[in-house]
Order: C-alpha cells, then structure tokens, then sequence
C-alpha cells in the first residue's frame, strides 16, 4: 500500500502507529481540520488548518497552519503542497505556518540551531523542516532569536536611570505570589494585551484560555524570577523567567535561567522599565549562582530585542514562513 493524505478525522488513530518524537503534537484538541499522511499505517506527517479568527496578515484572508510534523522531506512537501490547495479552496488567499492558532501558543522553527542544547519550554524543531517549507515555494515572513549572556553582570544606563526614576514614582517589585495565582494571573492577562497589542500577527485571547494555558507553568515558578511591577497597587509591568529544568534531563547542573516575557503599560510613561526588570533579573541570577541567562524568543524588530543586546549574544534563530495562494 502507497502512502496517502488522509483528513485525520475520517481514520481509527488508535489502530494507527503514531510517531514517537518531542516535536509530534498532541491529536486530541479539536482543530478546524486536521489533515496526515499515512503509510503501511503509520502515521508518517501531520498537520492542522485554522481560518476562523486566523491573525490579520495585510490585507488576505490568511490560513494558518500548524500541529505540523514530517517524518522526512518528502511526506512533509507532499502534506504541505496538499493543504495549501485546501486552503485555497476554503477561500484561503495566504498561507502561514508553522503556527497553532495564534502567537499565544507554538509557532515557527528554528533556521539555526547553534551549539547550545534545547532549554526549556523552547519549540526546538528538526533542522530539516525550515527546507521543507522553502521547496513549497513559503518565504520568511518573520525572524527571532535566542539570546545568551554568559555574565551576568552588565553595564545599562537606561536600567541605572530609571532607579530614580522608580522611586519618585513609589513604583513597587515585588515576587509572584503563587497563592494568589489566579488574581495575579488575571492582572498579568490584562496587562498583556495592551503590552502586546501592536506585535507582529497579534490576537488577543480571552481571559479563561489564557489562564488555562499558564496555570500549567505555575508548579515550576520560583517567585524570585516571576517579578511585578506596581504603580499605587495597579500592575504596570512584569518580566517572568525560568530556571532551564531541561538541564537535568541532559545530564547537566540546572544554571541557566531563561527570561521568557518582559512586558509593560505601554507608552513614555513607564520608558525604561524594561530595561530595568531586565537588569534587575541578572542581578537575581548571578546571586542565586546561575551561570548564564538566556533570552528566549526574540522577534528580531522588537524592542526586546535592544535591550537584550546589551547583554547577550544571539544563541539561536527561528523564523515564520507565509506563502501567497495564487487564485
């Protein structure tokens, strides 16, 4: 029997052999479609389609996909040639991927892999997929990268100003309280929107889905790295990080700390509160002994972006593809 592309929902998964790798998604959320191929009943490459409520991109009427695996090259070319055509027929005129549903969740590959191992909570993709995307004719439409600074201690001016300017404002930084997860939670959501609101391919996301995802990260935060900031008691800023637990399943020491999301009200009215949480959180690190800080998942026009420079060196380099749909 031949290989051939299945719509997902119409074959008996639990009489098929699913591949067994860290990238494979999970099959059981409901997706608009889901679309695989299968050979000799093995699961060989699979992915998702998103059209209602798919992030604005220009002026087409995007389609997004993701849940994307491939087995090799071919399957996965094979399956991408395949959904683009069903894309178009939904009346799909671009196509972007790899992204499951929005920027909230998993999205894009890594293009360059360099030499430090994956960390934690990081999407490492296969260094063969960025090519599979090339050949079926997808463009870079976004880049990214992952930053290291192997020393902690670093010289920012704009973090040492804002010092004063902190205390004139009797702004306060104070640790997450994990009792209280689900009200400091709601407080960083809300904030969220309004710091993310102007990011590339941005959606927003209600409060419910929201919590539902990052209640999942609550047991492995440690309050001293999950840091907000107050102005008379509203929550204007916050920056979260993560010791790297991926360490330990590779054998090593756990002294990497992975800052993950930095964010504030935005406007000049805080201007340098970034940089200071930043700042701040090196200090934290190198007191607690960790080795090096890594800043993960840049988009490469952001403003994150400066301020990582100051101390840190790309690591790592990610992209998101799109694909015009000619009619």
């Amino acid at each position: 029997m031949s290989a051939e592309i299945v719509n997902i929902e119409h074959i008996n998964l639990a009489a098929t052999q699913l591949p067994e790798h860290p990238c494979m998604p999970d099959l059981s959320p409901e997706r608009e479609e889901r679309w695989g191929m299968i050979d000799n009943g093995k699961l060989i490459a699979v992915c998702a389609l998103w059209i209602r409520n798919a992030p604005q991109f220009k002026a087409y009427k995007t389609g997004l996909i993701g849940d994307f695996f491939a087995e090799n090259t071919d399957a996965g070319e094979a399956l991408l040639l395949h959904v683009l055509m069903r894309l178009k027929e939904l009346g799909c005129d671009y196509a972007i991927g790899p992204m499951n549903g929005d920027t909230w969740h998993s999205y894009r590959l890594v293009t360059e892999q360099g030499e430090c191992p994956p960390f934690f909570m990081e999407y490492y993709t296969p260094k063969e997929w960025p090519g599979i995307f090339s050949k079926t004719g997808f463009e870079v439409i976004a880049s990214y990268s992952s930053a290291s600074a192997a020393n902690a201690d670093y010289e920012d001016r704009s973090a040492k100003k804002f010092m004063a300017k902190k205390h004139e404002l009797g702004l306060v930084i104070r640790p997450f309280c994990i009792d209280q997860s689900v009200a400091e939670l709601t407080a960083v959501h809300e904030l969220s929107l309004q710091s993310f609101a102007n990011n590339f391919l941005y959606s927003g996301i209600s409060c419910p889905d929201f919590l539902t995802l990052y209640e999942k990260i609550v047991p492995y935060v440690d309050p001293d790295f999950f840091l907000l900031a107050e102005h008379q008691g509203k929550l204007v800023g916050f920056i979260f990080a993560v010791p790297n637990f991926l360490q330990k399943q590779q054998g090593m020491n756990i002294d990497s700390l992975i800052i993950k999301t930095v964010a504030k009200v935005p406007g000049r009215s805080y201007a340098g509160l970034g940089n200071y949480l930043v700042y701040e959180m090196h200090k934290r690190a190198a007191a607690r002994g960790f080795k090096q800080i890594i800043h993960a998942l840049m988009y490469d026009s952001n403003v994150s972006r400066s301020i990582s420079g100051k101390s840190a060196q790309t690591m790592r380099r990610y992209a998101l593809y799109g694909k015009e749909l000619a009619p």
